[in-house]
């Protein structure tokens, strides 16, 4: 799929779930451009909209860079992505779309939203475990289910932020070894040209 296709796929399937319908729910409950919410939960809903935001837009690039694929259903990752926000919670877009909807509601303090929110909430809830599981435990096999047994499907867990510490503890460690081995290799070679110097010099 090439990269115009795919911006377009983008911007229709989760523009129109995201902004699109929301906005039109807003319009149609207000019957025209909606008053917005003010104080803490004016920056609460920011919060919430930018986090989400960020938070799918950087699991959507991992599966596109790494997965070698796309978030959408016709073009799924060819590879497993365990790295980023997915080393925490099996779906982190789905809590970022979560996270945009609901701050959308507190934004324009709108029902409409709160309820298609809820919606697609529990539709999230089933269709994960239900359908989404299990059609990657098809295609990636052991190390889906390996994963889904390290890493919880919603809310990061203790065992799941200590291992992902552990692997970047152990991973730093080898880097120093690395350095070192190659740091000792470069001396060596140093002492062996100095050793070959001396020797020329004595003939």
């Amino acid at each position: 799929m090439d990269n115009k296709k795919l911006l377009k796929l983008i911007l229709l399937v989760p523009g129109s779930v995201l902004l699109y319908i929301p906005l039109l729910l807003v319009l149609w409950e207000n019957r025209g451009w909606p008053y917005t919410a003010s104080g803490p939960v004016l920056l609460l809903s920011i919060l919430l909209f930018w986090g989400g935001l960020a938070l799918l837009v950087w699991a959507a690039r991992l599966l596109i860079v790494k997965g070698q694929g796309t978030p959408l259903p016709m073009d799924p990752p060819a590879n497993l992505v365990t790295d980023g926000p997915y080393r925490f919670v099996r779906n982190p877009m789905m809590i970022g779309a979560f996270a945009i909807l609901l701050g959308e509601a507190l934004y324009f303090e709108s029902y409409f939203i709160l309820i298609y929110f809820a919606v697609f909430f529990i539709a999230g809830l089933i269709m994960v475990p239900k359908y989404e599981e299990p059609q990657m435990a098809l295609k990636y096999g052991g190390k889906f289910v390996e994963y889904k047994n390290d890493v919880p499907r919603w809310i990061p867990s203790w065992k799941a932020i200590r291992k992902n510490y552990l692997i970047n503890k152990a991973a730093d460690q080898a880097e120093k070894v690395k350095e070192n081995l190659q740091n000792s290799q470069v001396v060596k070679k140093a002492a062996e040209k100095v050793d070959e110097v001396k020797e020329k010099m004595k003939k």
